[in-house]
């Protein structure tokens, strides 16, 4: 569960990144 919570916080900054 942890590493799913981790997977989405790194998406989340990845998609802010691209903006």
């Amino acid at each position: 569960m942890i590493f799913a919570s981790y997977n989405l916080f790194v998406i989340l900054r990845q998609r802010s990144r691209s903006q």
